[in-house]
This record gives C-alpha cells, sequence and structure tokens, in this order.
C-alpha cells in the first residue's frame, strides 16, 4: 500500500537525479531530504505491506547511503569509526543474544507498539520481557545507524554551511506549518492540516488525526504524528540557532518566531524546549559577559528568579502559560496531575528500575518503549552500550566532547534528553538531526561564517 506523499517523494528523486548527475550531490540532497521528511513530516509511510512498513525518512536514508557508497566504496571509510561502529553493534547484538539465552518473564515491559497512556489508565499493556522480531528490527537500524556515522564525517566537513543553513530552512517551515495549522482550527473548528496530511501521507503508528484543545488554544501537530512530535522537530534547528554567536536578523526573528509557536503549540514537551533554549542562552551569556563569569552567572540566577515572577503574574491573564505551570508544578509534584507528566515521570523512572537490573548491556534493544531517550537507551543496551553509543556519536559527528568549553552544552543537553524523546533516537533520522543541529551549533558558535 502506498500513499499520495510516496508519489511525491518518488517525484523529488527523480528530479533531483536528473537535474544534479554529480552522484556526491545527489547522496548529499537525499540526505537533506530525508533529514527534513524526519522534522517536517514523520506521519504516515512511503509503502506498508502486511505488518512491514517503510516510513519516508528511513525510504530516503537507505536511497541515500545506496547512492554514497556506490560513489565513494569503502575507500573514505574512518577505520577508527568503523571499528567503533563495529563494536556498537556487538554490544547491541550481545544484549539481544543474552535476552535470547536468559528469558526473564518475572520482568514486565511496555512492548513497542502500547501505550504508556494505557497502562497509565490501568489497561494491562505489559508483557514479560522476551525476545521478538522488534529486537531484530532494532538491531538492523543500529547497522543503518553505523553506515550514516560513516558516511556523515564528510558531508559535515565539507558542506557544514549547507546542512546548517538546510536546519534553518526547515525549522522556517515548520514555523510556518504551524501557523496555518493553528489559523486553520481557529477558523474552521477542524482539524484542516492533520487531515490532509492523514490523505496524503497515510496513517503511522501512535498517530493522532483529531482536533485537541488545550488552554482554549487547539494543539499544534503540523504533519507530524503528534504535538510531542511537532515540538521536538525544533530542538535541532533551535539548538544551533542558540548556540551561535554571531546572529543576523533573519536567525533572530526565526528564533523568537519559533519560541512563540512552541509556546501555543499546547504542548508541555514544546515549554521543556523553551526551557532547554534559555539554558543554552544563559550559558552562552555567563561564557561571553565582560562582567566576568562568576558575576554573570549570578546575574543569571537573578534573571531566572525575575523570570519566574514575572510568568506567575501573567499567568492569570494567559491560560496557556497557567497550563504549562500547572503542568510543571505537577511534575514537580506541587499540584495534582494533570496531563501526560505523571506517565512520563513514570516510565522514564521504570526505565532506570530496568537499568539497574540489568546494568550492562540491557534488555535487549527493542525489548521496551517509554519516555526520555536517555533513560530508555540505558534501559535498552545498559551501559556499555550507552557509552559505546555516546563514543561513536560523537566521533561520526564531530562533537568535541574533549573540550572544556563544549562540556556545559553537552550537559544541558544530555539532561534535557532525560525527559524529551524516546529509544527511536539512538537510530533514527530525528535523532540523527538532533546530533548535527548539536555539531553545527558548537562549531559557528567560536567562529563566524563564512
Amino acid at each position: 500500500m502506498v500513499n499520495p506523499g510516496t508519489f511525491f517523494i518518488v517525484s523529488i528523486i527523480i528530479f533531483q537525479a536528473i537535474r544534479f548527475r554529480n552522484l556526491k550531490q545527489f547522496s548529499i540532497l537525499l540526505f537533506l531530504d530525508a533529514m527534513a521528511f524526519a522534522l517536517l513530516a514523520n506521519s504516515g509511510y512511503f509503502i506498508k505491506i502486511g505488518p512491514l512498513m517503510l516510513e519516508y525518512e528511513e525510504a530516503l536514508t537507505v536511497l541515500f547511503l545506496l547512492v554514497y557508497f556506490i560513489n565513494f566504496g569503502v575507500i573514505q571509510i574512518d577505520k577508527k569509526l568503523f571499528l567503533k561502529g563495529i563494536f556498537l553493534i556487538v554490544v547491541a547484538i550481545i544484549g539481544v543474544f543474552t535476552l535470547l539465552l536468559t528469558v526473564d518473564h518475572n520482568t514486565m515491559v511496555v512492548p513497542i507498539g502500547a501505550s504508556w497512556d494505557a497502562y497509565y489508565a490501568g489497561k494491562n499493556v505489559t508483557i514479560p520481557l522476551s525476545f521478538s522480531s522488534a529486537n531484530l528490527e532494532r538491531i538492523f537500524r543500529i547497522i543503518l545507524l553505523v553506515l550514516i556515522g560513516l558516511s556523515i564525517k564528510d558531508i559535515l566537513r565539507s558542506e557544514r554551511n549547507l546542512v546548517a543553513k538546510s536546519l534553518v530552512y526547515i525549522t522556517s517551515i515548520q514555523i510556518l506549518i504551524g501557523i496555518i495549522d493553528l489559523v486553520s482550527k481557529l477558523i474552521f473548528d477542524l482539524p484542516v492540516v492533520p487531515t490532509f496530511s492523514k490523505w496524503f501521507f497515510g496513517v503511522g503508528p501512535s498517530q493522532y488525526t483529531s482536533l485537541s484543545m488545550r488552554a482554549g488554544l487547539p494543539v499544534i501537530q503540523g504533519f507530524m504524528k503528534e504535538a510531542s512530535h511537532y515540538a521536538d522537530s525544533f530542538i535541532p534547528g533551535l539548538t544551533y540557532l542558540a548556540l551561535r554567536k554571531n546572529k543576523t536578523q533573519k536567525t533572530i526573528i526565526i528564533e523568537f518566531l519559533s519560541i512563540i509557536i512552541l509556546l501555543l503549540s499546547g504542548s508541555f514537551t514544546g515549554f521543556a524546549i523553551i526551557l532547554y533554549c534559555f539554558l543554552l542562552h544563559s550559558y552562552g551569556f555567563i561564557m561571553n559577559s565582560r562582567l566576568g563569569k562568576f558575576p554573570s552567572f549570578l546575574l543569571v540566577i537573578v534573571i531566572i528568579l525575575l523570570v519566574v515572577g514575572f510568568v506567575q503574574i501573567v499567568s492569570y491573564n494567559f491560560p496557556i502559560i497557567d497550563y504549562y505551570l500547572i503542568r510543571f508544578y505537577g511534575l514537580l509534584g506541587i499540584v495534582p496531575s494533570v496531563g501526560s507528566e505523571s506517565i512520563r515521570s513514570m516510565s522514564i523512572t521504570y526505565s532506570y528500575k530496568l537499568f539497574f537490573k540489568y546494568p550492562l548491556f540491557g534488555i535487549g534493544i527493542g525489548s521496551s518503549i517509554a519516555h526520555g531517550f536517555i533513560p530508555n537507551l540505558l534501559a535498552n543496551i545498559g551501559i556499555v552500550g550507552f557509552f559505546s553509543w555516546l563514543i561513536f556519536s560523537f566521533d561520526a559527528f564531530l562533537i568535541k566532547y574533549n573540550n572544556v568549553r563544549n562540556l556545559p552544552v553537552l550537559i544541558i543537553f544530555i539532561f534535557m534528553m532525560n525527559f524529551l524523546g524516546d529509544i527511536g533516537w539512538s537510530y533514527n533520522m530525528m535523532g540523527v538531526s538532533m546530533l548535527i543541529g548539536l555539531h553545527v551549533g558548537m562549531e559557528y558558535r567560536y567562529r563566524k561564517e563564512r
């Protein structure tokens, strides 16, 4: 089964193949296509045969890898990175192999495809920890991640400016889609954009297509599966824009509009991303202020206290801000929970419990799903797998973790990833985009763009 979006993708590929006959150029465009679809339209599917489904970004990623390796072969492969990738794959396989040999029916998990919302509501969606085809599928995706890592290094070195500009364009388009989604829902009281997405791109797992209201405003979803995915799509672009030191008027406007649309999105994830952006700006101010680091740090604390007080005051006149504050207080346990924050906290806590029970290689990648990228990753592949993924990813995406001035940024990023995302970010194009945003943001922080 295919959708109109399938033919749209095919037409883009044919046009680019005819327009750019150079295989290297063509492969770079395919990579940017895959990133764009991951961040703009992760709903539906490219093709579906029975229970098997290939998403748009996956189809474009596979084609990108095929064209890239046809063009370059294995000549340009970084041997050290290759060994790190092999080690990551082996560690993931060991985790799944251990699961296969020592099935623990006393350990219950929420499997991929199930819902933590349903579990929180009292439905029994958990199953005993056991081996399934989902484990093999995730091993395959880890292999794809390694192949992407082996090819992305060359692209980031030679086409860093193009990748950075693409992130800005993608973020701008997502803002426009969000505005259209919000305005059409306010005018027609119908989910016009999600309905179009359902027809054009199809309906994938966990995709929400109805109209939802929060604090008197319709939830902004765009062409994504749900509102939180729409909010997540801003992380790569905002990471780059927040860290970039030399800003233009255009990038300042795009960053400002991103914050506004996230604030209006109705997604608590969007509120968390605004806080993440604020932390990155605070770090930048402390590092670059002429007042000195310690006085700047104290000033940031004072500003935070003033902002908290101001937000609390204006929340009485702006229901959407009051909604976020209530959910934030609910997350802290100060007031009763009114949204999914308790569900997220429960799944994160449960992931850490699984990690402490299986600390070395985890429960086997693909065995469970939960909110929070870092805890879910630790639970699925253990501490050995986590550091293997981290070392490979940081090397492949040229993230300089041994640079002291980059450490605060990495700490902020990893801290926020405890609450955002899921296990898919360890191998899919959405996760790849996060790492790219981190790389270009740190790279352009310390030098003027050409």
